[in-house]
């Protein structure tokens, strides 16, 4: 969190999709918005989306962050960076602007709910999920058609989870959403599941057979 230039960066960092003066500003806002020293505690190895994971929880103040660190290729541990600032693309005022939105990658908390109504009204065609993001107020509501790669993946991210116990905490994941004709602003269908947890690889998860 204390890196200041593109060389820490590079030794610290997986970088994805933020271009590197963003991920500089990002953590010279973070250092200036808690000047006092901030506290790390480790949550153990949260392996997920076929990467060895293992996470650390940033304390500053009332601000958490979550740090999730994997291997490269020669072994080397970096900071996912776009977990850590919970990129999504675009961010959440816009995808909530209202009318105009088409398609958005999100990164999310999952827990299953049960808002049926208006354009997915019908429970036996969909799975409700609630959205949960530290960046903005309210959860959103997320629907996948029953049967489909995308309801499979989304079952086995919860079950993973749910396996690992208290180490696990909250199931993750990134989703491509969309808002379609007719549905209220807090509804978005789930049209892809890029990955389980936050960090993106080159395969989407839905993608994967096991």
């Amino acid at each position: 969190m204390r890196v200041e230039d593109d060389a820490g960066i590079a030794t610290h960092f997986r970088i994805g999709t933020t271009p590197r003066d963003q991920m500089l500003d990002f953590l010279r806002s973070f250092r200036d918005g808690h000047p006092d020293k901030f506290k790390c505690r480790w949550l153990g190895s949260l392996d997920a989306n076929g990467l060895l994971i293992e996470g650390v929880m940033i304390v500053a103040d009332f601000n958490q962050r979550l740090a999730l660190l994997t291997p490269d290729d020669q072994g080397t541990w970096r900071v996912d960076f776009d977990s850590l600032a919970r990129v999504c693309t675009p961010a959440w005022p816009e995808i909530l602007k209202g009318p105009g939105f088409q398609e958005a990658v999100v990164r999310v908390v999952l827990s299953p709910d049960n808002y049926f109504n208006g354009r997915f009204h019908d429970e036996t065609q969909w799975i409700c999920l609630a959205m949960a993001s530290a960046d903005q107020e309210v959860p959103v509501y997320g629907y996948v058609a029953v049967n489909t790669p995308q309801a499979i993946a989304l079952q086995r991210i919860m079950l993973r989870v749910s396996a690992r116990g208290s180490a696990g905490a909250l199931p993750r994941a990134v989703l491509r959403i969309r808002r379609p004709e007719e549905a209220e602003l807090l509804q978005f269908e789930i049209v892809q599941v890029l990955a389980e947890d936050w960090i993106l690889t080159d395969r989407p998860f839905d993608g994967i057979v096991e």
